[in-house]
């Protein structure tokens, strides 16, 4: 997924934080194949989840877009359409 829709990114290219969940992906679909075809040695997959990595580029991205959102429709509060229409009514 990430892959495939690596168009909505905010960076020019992959994040490192992003080619490591990747990477977590991949070695995660090659142990399942394994699993399927009998082979139950290894129990985990090789590389491991950037659970902290993935949650603080989430969160900062989601951040960064919120606030080129607030600047392009005007909203220097940042808190969107939905509070000015609240005060309004």
């Amino acid at each position: 997924m990430v892959v495939r829709r690596a168009d909505l990114l905010i960076e020019p290219s992959m994040p490192p934080v992003l080619l490591h969940l990747c990477a977590h992906v991949t070695s995660s679909e090659i142990l399942v194949a394994r699993w399927a075809a009998g082979d139950l040695t290894d129990q985990i997959a090789l590389i491991r989840y950037p659970a902290d990595g993935v949650l603080e580029y989430a969160s900062s991205s989601f951040a960064t877009l919120k606030r080129r959102q607030a600047d392009l429709l005007g909203d220097p509060t940042g808190r969107g359409l939905f509070s000015r229409a609240r005060r309004r009514g």
